[in-house]
């Protein structure tokens, strides 16, 4: 998640997180001949948006910050991806 996001509960978009994971992983692989690296995405992720960034096949997975607090916003997130 971008600096300017923490806490907010704003998210970057997509797009943004997608380059940043690509630039993680090319750096990790190059740096230290890391193989296979799964990055997670840790902005703001809720049932609204989850769908915006589960298309994007960079992203291996995502922690779920002030929404795993709520069941039913929980439920909303798995509800929008399967």
């Amino acid at each position: 998640e971008p600096i300017w996001a923490i806490g907010t509960g704003h998210s970057d978009s997509p797009e943004d997180a997608v380059e940043m994971i690509k630039y993680i992983k090319e750096f990790l692989i190059s740096n230290f001949q890391f193989l296979n690296i799964k990055v997670l995405y840790g902005g703001s992720v809720d049932g609204k948006n989850i769908k915006k960034f589960v298309k994007y096949k960079e992203i291996d997975g995502f922690l779920i910050g002030g929404a795993s607090l709520k069941p039913k916003e929980i439920k909303n997130i798995i509800k929008s991806i399967i």
